[in-house]
């Protein structure tokens, strides 16, 4: 499997488990939250509730850590950093990739600019800006719809339409010592992929309900999502949420013209 086939495998799935970290909060659970549901839940999520409970663990601006992980027979695909989001699309990110192969990538995402940088595209240190509003640019027009399907708004979106059921597998405390409940979540792959992408076939090896497991706290945090498809598996983990991230784009004086593929 090729370093492209993975994320492009996982780019469904991930319509629903990546959009699960714009519900966010602390590290450690406390019966007054600063961030996610003020009180504690004291009962089971069920489909017809929690919608209503990761909502209301949202805010405005959400800020959170990820760390997601995709790992095949022969390769691990790593992307980590820092993101912020509002209600209507991505505001802001920061976070490094690294492609299986020995590249690394770099993606900054600020004042609606996207700034890459990375082996193979430019040197160490220097960035090529992106505008994602250029339709005259194969590879903003490629982002544009991602950074705008992640807002609040288009996540809850696709999880109240494709969700197709919730059951509850048990509590558990994760590895960094957040007791969590353990949920199973049935997606309708066809559903999620129609809002997000509208006309774009579903993928080979994806099937029409995917399973995600998710982790969840009693302040309606999601700390954990993992699922296994196609014989590949993806491990989102959530940490720092409500924290104030820093992201500035490049100085001038580092952005180049890159050979960008697609362009």
């Amino acid at each position: 499997m090729t370093t492209r086939t993975i994320p492009r495998l996982a780019s469904v799935a991930l319509v629903g488990a990546l959009t699960l970290t714009a519900c966010g909060g602390d590290d450690e659970p406390t019966e007054q939250a600063d961030c996610g549901s003020p009180e504690e839940r004291t009962e089971q999520l069920t489909k017809e509730t929690v919608m209503d409970a990761l909502l209301s663990a949202a805010g405005e601006s959400i800020t959170q850590h990820v760390r997601m992980q995709v790992e095949s027979s022969d390769q691990t695909f790593v992307m980590e950093g820092d993101g912020d989001s509002g209600p209507e699309a991505f505001t802001a990110m920061d976070v490094e990739m690294d492609q299986g192969d020995g590249r690394r990538l770099r993606m900054i995402y600020v004042d609606g600019l996207l700034y890459l940088s990375g082996e193979g595209l430019t040197d160490e240190g220097k960035f090529v800006e992106v505008d994602p509003d250029d339709a005259s640019d194969p590879l903003a027009s490629a982002m544009k719809p991602a950074l705008e399907g992640a807002g609040l708004a288009a996540s809850f979106e696709t999880w109240q339409a494709a969700l197709v059921d919730v059951r509850f597998e048990g509590d558990e405390v994760l590895d960094d010592g957040t007791e969590a409940e353990k949920y199973t979540f049935i997606v309708d792959s066809r559903t999620a992929l129609a809002i997000q992408r509208p006309g774009e076939p579903l993928p080979a090896g994806v099937p029409d309900q995917l399973a995600n497991e998710v982790w969840i706290d009693t302040h309606n945090l999601v700390r954990r999502v993992e699922f296994t498809l196609d014989g590949t598996r993806t491990l989102v983990t959530m940490s720092d949420y409500c924290e104030p991230i820093d992201v500035e784009a490049p100085d001038a004086a580092d952005l180049v013209e890159g050979t960008l593929p697609g362009r």
